[in-house]
């Protein structure tokens, strides 16, 4: 068993294998009760196990822990946004796309250009929670293959669709557009009312914030245009 916070939230895991533990590292928390309980479901590991053979069992069991982490999380006003989100002057900018679509490495883009301007506050599964009527972004202890993060959180300001091409330009876009490419980027609740939750979550979210899409190749040109206009100031 082991004890975390993540983005103000107290949780237990009731957890099998050492690896947890160690990831978690830089969130463990001590406290008496706990805000949500963790209890990984031994079949959904096996089954991760299947899809993912190469990884070991204690691998799976982290991933199968934090899917549920992340269907409950609505119950909190939070959800997990799968996305690379980076901090610029106070404020929070998610840069998001389809597995290979280019986050990871448009990120590193930014930080090559721009250096400490730029910080990741996680790299691949930040937690976006709605404090005080505005969406605040958190790291958390899944950051992704390149383990890119750092323990800072600010308000989220725009989310960015990374599209590949061989051109570089930014367009905004509507709630009504937006609205399925946001869905893809969450981990969607099984329990009707995380659900419900769920669905005002992510409907606030799109009034809140602006959404690009960024018809980018891999280019200095491109991180540029990112920072420029993206993440520019309001």
């Amino acid at each position: 068993m082991l004890r975390i916070e993540l983005a103000g939230i107290k949780i237990q895991i009731n957890n099998k294998y050492k690896y947890l533990r160690r990831l978690c590292q830089e969130y463990l928390c001590d406290f008496e009760t706990p805000d949500m309980e963790i209890t990984p479901d031994a079949r959904e590991i096996e089954a991760q196990l299947m899809l993912q053979p190469e990884f070991p069992k204690s691998y799976c069991e982290g991933v199968v822990t934090y899917r549920e982490i992340c269907r409950k999380l609505p119950l909190f006003n939070a959800v997990m946004l799968h996305s690379s989100m980076v901090e610029k002057d106070g404020k929070a900018y998610a840069i998001c796309g389809k597995s290979g679509a280019g986050k990871s490495t448009h990120t590193s883009l930014l930080i090559k250009n721009f250096g400490d301007r730029v910080r990741v506050i996680n790299g691949d599964k930040p937690i976006v929670r709605l404090v005080d009527n505005e969406f605040i972004a958190y790291p958390s202890a899944w950051k992704g293959k390149d383990k890119m993060g750092e323990k800072i959180t600010a308000p989220l300001k725009a989310l960015c669709f990374v599209i590949k091409s061989k051109e570089n330009r930014l367009e905004e876009i509507s709630d009504i557009d937006a609205a399925e490419l946001l869905m893809e980027q969450f981990v969607i609740p099984k329990e009707a009312n995380s659900v419900s939750k769920f669905l005002e979550l992510a409907d606030l979210m799109l009034k809140k914030c602006k959404v690009y899409k960024l018809y980018c190749d891999i280019s200095d040109e491109a991180a540029t245009l990112s920072f420029n206009n993206f993440m520019k100031e309001e």
